[in-house]
C-alpha cells in the first residue's frame, strides 16, 4: 500500500491487535479514531507491523493500542514505525508490559512474558526519535466471577498448564469440578467491592520521529 493512493488530508494508520492496518485520510485526529469507528470505505490492509506496506516518509501519525507487545522483534516494529513516518510524524503506542496479569500467576496460571517498561522505552533512540511522553500505568479492570475474567483474557495471553518443575509457583491443574470450584474459592479471596481485579501494566509512548 503506497501514500500514493491517497488524496488531501492527513494520514493516520492505526495498528491494532489483529495486524490489520488501517489507512485514514483526516484533518484532525484528536482524540485518535479507533479503526472501528472509522469509515467503512476507509482503506485498510493486512500486514505486519514490522513490515508496514506503505511508502518511506509517507505517514503523518501512527496510533497502536495494546498490540505491538505480540510482535516477534519490537525494535524492529519501532523501527519500521520511523521508517513510514515523515520527519515530525507522531507515534502514539500503548503496550501491555511486564508484570500484567499477576493476580493469575498466583492463581498458578502461566501468563506471557511481557516486556519490560525500561526495554520498550530502549527501542526509541535518541538519534532517530524524541520521546514527549513514557508513562506506564497500572490499570485495574474488574469481573463479577473467574470464567468472566479468564474469557476476557483469551487475546491477552493466559494459559491453564499441568505443574512442572520449571517455576516456583503452584500451576493449574484442573482435574475436574471439585479443582474448578477450588480455584474458583481461590479468586474469591482476592474481590474487591468493584469485583475480581484484574491489572495490566501498561506502558504509554507519544514520540516524535527526528529524522
Amino acid at each position: 500500500m503506497s501514500d500514493r493512493r491517497f488524496h488531501g488530508g492527513r494520514l493516520n494508520i492505526f495498528i491494532s491487535q489483529d495486524a490489520v492496518v488501517a489507512v485514514h485520510r483526516t484533518s484532525i485526529v484528536s482524540p485518535p479514531i479507533h479503526p472501528r469507528q472509522a469509515s467503512p470505505n476507509a482503506p485498510s490492509a493486512s500486514s505486519d507491523a514490522q513490515n508496514l506496506p506503505l511508502d518511506a516518509a509517507s505517514v503523518d501519525g501512527i496510533y497502536s493500542n495494546v498490540a505491538l507487545q505480540w510482535c516477534d522483534n519490537l525494535a524492529l516494529a519501532i523501527a519500521e514505525a520511523n521508517r513510514v513516518l515523515k520527519v515530525a510524524g507522531e507515534l502514539n503506542v500503548s503496550i501491555v508490559s511486564q508484570d500484567s496479569l499477576f493476580q493469575l500467576r498466583e492463581l498458578g496460571f502461566k501468563i506471557n512474558q511481557f516486556i519490560a517498561p525500561s526495554n520498550i522505552q530502549a527501542c526509541f533512540d535518541d538519534e532517530h526519535w524524541d520521546i514527549e511522553l513514557c508513562d506506564t500505568q497500572a490499570i485495574t479492570v474488574h469481573f463479577d466471577d473467574l470464567k468472566a475474567m479468564l474469557q476476557s483474557i483469551k487475546g491477552v495471553g493466559a494459559a491453564i498448564v499441568t505443574r512442572t518443575s520449571s517455576t516456583n509457583l503452584p500451576q493449574v491443574t484442573l482435574r475436574g469440578r471439585k479443582d474448578w470450584q477450588a480455584l474458583q474459592a481461590k479468586a474469591e479471596l482476592n474481590r474487591a467491592p468493584e469485583g475480581l481485579p484484574l491489572t495490566y501494566n501498561i506502558c504509554f509512548i507519544k514520540a516524535r520521529k527526528k529524522r
